[in-house]
């Protein structure tokens, strides 16, 4: 089956952080009625792109529906655990709140502002998704 639009725009975005494997990614559904949420699967190895990806997590209301997969043994340097970090987040798409939208934006906006993604795709993103340019 072929990724939606969506998803592969997030897994794109995702794959421009160093650092950062994305493990999985997929659309989950409850009913015929069609794509509730898409889960996402990190694996971090540098700790900037885990800040970042987490900012844009919470900015776009995930925070409850975040979950640590891999996580840092106790009194081990993040340095050492950094290769085991894994997070899942599950996106919400009930039409109410697109929060896997509103994940994609805070990327785009992150990602443009750092000069790693071009300001025309940043705006094209940003019109898919129904968001403003904010760099």
């Amino acid at each position: 089956m072929a990724e939606s639009q969506t998803v592969a725009e997030l897994r794109a975005l995702l794959e421009k952080y160093a650092g950062v494997f994305v493990e999985d990614i997929r659309e989950l559904k409850s009913s015929s009625q069609g794509t509730d949420k898409i889960s996402v699967t990190l694996r971090f190895v540098d700790a900037a792109s885990l800040v970042r990806i987490t900012h844009a997590a919470a900015g776009a209301n995930t925070g409850g529906s975040c979950y640590e997969v891999g996580v840092p043994v106790d009194g081990e340097p993040m340095s050492e655990s950094l290769g085991r970090m894994r997070f899942q987040y599950e996106l919400g798409l009930d039409g109410k709140e697109p929060v896997a939208e509103w994940f994609g934006l805070f990327l785009v906006w992150d990602l443009v502002k750092r000069e790693v993604l071009e300001r025309k795709e940043g705006e094209r993103l940003c019109a898919l998704w129904n968001g403003a340019p904010r760099w």
